[in-house]
């Protein structure tokens, strides 16, 4: 079965791309691969999907079909993208039990929760989380899983993002002591970082502090 009949699923391995290369975040297929990316012919894309970013990944460059650690990202070439019950909302695959979903018209990216009494209007927008305003520490992350929460301003910072995380995220079952764990923690977190302010204090890093 091929890549144009059917999405792939890639379990990402321990990446060959090293920690510190200036350009690896920005470059998808240095690690994901084409034939690990899914095209939707444009037939298939919902005509209410308007954002450029979203129509362009998902038409042209290729959505990556990953499995790895709390996020799943599958797109099927043969169907029309699922949506979220009657909200201008699409499916993408899931993190941690909660659908990754592109919106229509704004192409922001969300992980969603898993349960239905969550209301559509409560989208946040792209409003750069403020630390100080919250009172958030290293320890502390906006993530609440009975609300939607923004993983992205749209689909390509949202590939970029997945490339980084799951390339350093890659090397973690490599390191052998704590201090190695942690510096390779710090270093996602720049990374992240450096790609979208909307990777702090979030999913993205969640689970980072959960293990160590």
């Amino acid at each position: 079965m091929t890549s144009s009949t059917a999405a792939r699923t890639a379990t990402v391995p321990p990446c060959h791309v090293a920690p510190g290369q200036a350009d690896f975040a920005a470059s998808p297929p240095t690690l994901f691969h084409t034939e690990s990316c899914t095209r939707l012919p444009a037939s298939l894309l919902p005509a209410e999907l308007s954002d450029p970013h979203a129509r362009r990944i998902l038409a042209g460059t290729g959505l990556p079909s990953l499995s790895a650690a709390e996020l799943t990202l599958h797109v099927d070439p043969r169907a029309p993208l699922p949506r979220v019950g009657d909200l201008p909302l699409f499916v993408l695959g899931d993190w941690n039990g909660g659908p990754i979903a592109v919106h229509a018209s704004t192409g922001r990216i969300y992980r969603l929760p898993s349960h239905d009494s969550w209301s559509g209007a409560g989208l946040p927008d792209d409003t750069p989380p403020d630390p100080d305003r919250y009172g958030w520490t290293a320890q502390e992350w906006n993530v609440d899983r009975a609300a939607p929460h923004l993983m992205a301003e749209n689909l390509d910072v949202f590939v970029r993002l997945v490339t980084a995380w799951a390339a350093l995220g890659g090397h973690l079952p490599m390191a052998y002591t704590r201090g190695e764990l942690l510096a390779l923690r710090d270093e996602l977190e720049s990374h992240l970082l450096a790609i979208s302010p909307h990777a702090a204090y979030s999913w993205w890093t969640e689970g980072l502090y959960e293990v160590l």
